[in-house]
């Protein structure tokens, strides 16, 4: 077999294995149109509600973004400046947790490390 011939049959194989269900072998690949691979994991993470979400966000962004991409690039780094700013992720009371149990945790591992009088 040449190189050509085993080429071609590579290719084959990526194609038929890339097919989707159900479709013939003999039927060339017609390609899917799918959204892209963070679009289409942004549902599945989300569950129901983020599917809607996702899709009513999709549809209303689609055509701003089309007319203006630069304004909807713009609105977006306003809008994460703004969580920079803001920092929502420190209202948990996570950080005031941690900083009011770190001397205990410390005192009750270094007890554990300690050797034995």
């Amino acid at each position: 077999m040449t190189a050509t011939e085993q080429l071609s049959a590579s290719r084959e194989k990526i194609r038929l294995a890339l097919a989707p269900v159900g479709a013939s072998a003999g039927a060339p690949h017609q390609p899917r149109h799918e959204p892209s691979a963070a679009g289409a994991s942004a549902p599945l993470l989300l569950g129901l509600a983020g599917s809607v979400l996702w899709q009513a966000s999709t549809t209303l962004l689609a055509p701003l973004a089309q007319r203006h991409p630069y304004r909807l690039v713009a609105a977006a780094a306003a809008l994460g400046a703004g969580l920079v700013v803001v920092r929502p992720w420190r209202w948990s009371g996570a950080a005031l947790w941690w900083a009011a149990t770190r001397p205990q945790l410390l005192a009750a591992a270094m007890a554990h490390l300690a050797p034995p009088r």
